[in-house]
């Protein structure tokens, strides 16, 4: 129901977000990492990216590097 509603409210504007903000593999990287220590949860981090991924609002490979900065993240959120 929430990413119904986030696409009912900011559907064009996420989809232009996120196709700017992770067009980088590296920018990618680091939002995964941010959005993991913000969530404390990299499972959530994966549902949300694929779900964006099914939705079409993301393509494959910046969704690879979130995941990636997500594990990264939830790494270090254990070691500290």
């Amino acid at each position: 129901m929430v990413h119904t509603g986030i696409l009912r409210g900011f559907g064009g504007q996420l989809r232009q977000a996120l196709g700017v903000g992770l067009r980088n593999r590296w920018k990618a990287f680091l939002a995964g990492l941010g959005i993991t220590s913000l969530l404390q949860s990299s499972t959530a981090t994966g549902l949300m990216v694929t779900s964006f991924i099914a939705s079409g609002l993301m393509d494959l490979v910046p969704a690879l590097a979130v995941m990636l900065g997500a594990n990264v993240g939830t790494t270090l959120i254990v070691q500290y």
